[in-house]
């Protein structure tokens, strides 16, 4: 579907969906579990959807009604295994290695631009000790097992949801992994290892190493918590940044291991005014002025942040950001095209984008079916000066379902 904003107006109050990357870690942990858990999810996606359906597909059982996931953990792993994964690269990531660690044989499909996505160096680590990763068209196809309590090396400046991956697998056979090079998205990383925690899993880090116990049955708690989606708040929290009036997005964490709180920080570095009480995080009409945004460990924020930056005194850099050219589309090109389409000054570069100040006139936006760029160009709706159409605006359901029902009038 394609729709068309003049000059919305947003909810003044909202509740922030459930975060999805904690809610596939929580899952994955629950299946790994030695009881039935509750995991409280009032809106569900398609991404985490799809890490339902693939812990199904190993021998979990995953219903949802009444607003979360009764998980009822993995009995008995199924010699072979076909999983849908979607669209969605975090539950690719997982499920490779953690079938490995199963020794369940698996046939994985993929979807959309998932195909295309990289799968090296992790392929490659867990070939060499046995384990055949092999794609075919859009099905990835793994067999082999794991060995217990082995000794990895991996790249961290790949994706930090291979090191993800390869904890949760680490949780069932045992071992060490070792990350060499500089690690980005480091914060995920934290998230994983923080969950695992918090189900009873036994991790140890030191100096980019971490030592995992074979913990499997988890003692998981029920109901087994999730916290409000900071990826997902970013856009209403730039939306009262940039419109005429505030916004306030209740149920986040300030305390979360989520690295895309981080919106605030650059945001208010920016010269934003956001305040925050408990879990309300309010965003006011502010001035902004450029600065430069290391977007390493924050990549996702970029499409929000670049087009916020167009109301920017100045120019705004964003670096270290070639990893969004293999997301669910290149999100660098399709984000310099967004803000070109909408009349919008910015200038791409092989590893970032530079944005200017800009007076938006409107315009039509190909969201390319990636989440974050039509939401972003929504965000731009709100200080354009003619209508802004975004094609294909259902895609915003892959991570944040309710977006569109925020909104107080669509035109």
């Amino acid at each position: 579907m394609d729709i068309s904003l003049n000059r919305p107006k947003f909810k003044e109050r909202i509740r922030a969906v459930p975060s999805k990357s904690e809610a596939h870690r929580a899952m994955i942990c629950a299946a790994l579990g030695r009881r039935t858990v509750f995991m409280p999810c009032p809106v569900t996606n398609n991404d985490i959807e799809a890490t339902a359906r693939c812990l199904t597909a190993l021998g979990a059982r995953l219903t949802y009604e009444e607003g979360g996931y009764t998980v009822t953990p993995i009995k008995e792993v199924p010699a072979s295994a076909k999983c849908d994964c979607g669209e969605s690269g975090t539950t690719l990531r997982f499920m490779i290695p953690l079938c490995a660690a199963l020794g369940c044989e698996t046939e994985i499909t993929m979807h959309g631009r998932l195909p295309e996505r990289p799968l090296s160096p992790l392929d490659t680590m867990l070939t060499e000790k046995g384990v055949s990763v092999n794609k075919d068209g859009n099905v990835l196809k793994i067999s082999g097992t794991l060995p217990k309590k082995e000794s990895w090396e991996i790249a961290g400046n790949v994706s930090s949801q291979f090191i993800s991956g390869m904890l949760f697998a680490l949780t069932v056979a045992g071992g060490t992994l070792t990350v060499t090079g500089n690690t980005e998205s480091k914060p995920y990383i934290d998230m994983t290892k923080s969950v695992i925690s918090a189900c009873g899993g036994k991790i140890e880090e030191a100096e980019n190493t971490y030592k995992v116990r074979a913990a499997v049955p988890l003692d998981t708690p029920s109901p087994l918590p999730v916290g409000g989606d900071w990826s997902g708040a970013a856009f209403p929290i730039a939306i009262g940044v940039t419109a005429k009036r505030k916004v306030t997005v209740c149920g986040l964490d300030i305390n979360s291991t989520q690295g895309d709180k981080a919106i605030i920080s650059v945001l208010r570095r920016m010269g934003a005014k956001i305040t925050v009480c408990g879990d309300a995080v309010t965003a006011h009409p502010s001035d902004l002025t450029g600065c430069t945004v290391d977007c390493a460990d924050i990549p996702d924020l970029v499409p929000v942040l670049a087009v916020a930056a167009l109301t920017a005194k100045g120019k705004t850099e964003f670096i270290n950001a070639a990893r969004l050219r293999l997301k669910e589309s290149d999100r660098l090109s399709a984000t310099a095209e967004l803000i070109k389409k909408l009349g919008g000054n910015v200038t791409e570069h092989p590893d970032g984008l530079t944005v200017y100040e800009s007076t938006l006139t409107g315009g039509r936006v190909n969201s390319h079916n990636d989440h974050r760029i039509a939401m972003s160009a929504a965000v731009a709706a709100f200080f354009a000066e003619g209508c802004v159409t975004v094609t294909d605006a259902q895609c915003a359901d892959k991570s944040y379902p309710t977006f569109w029902e925020e909104f107080e009038a669509l035109k």
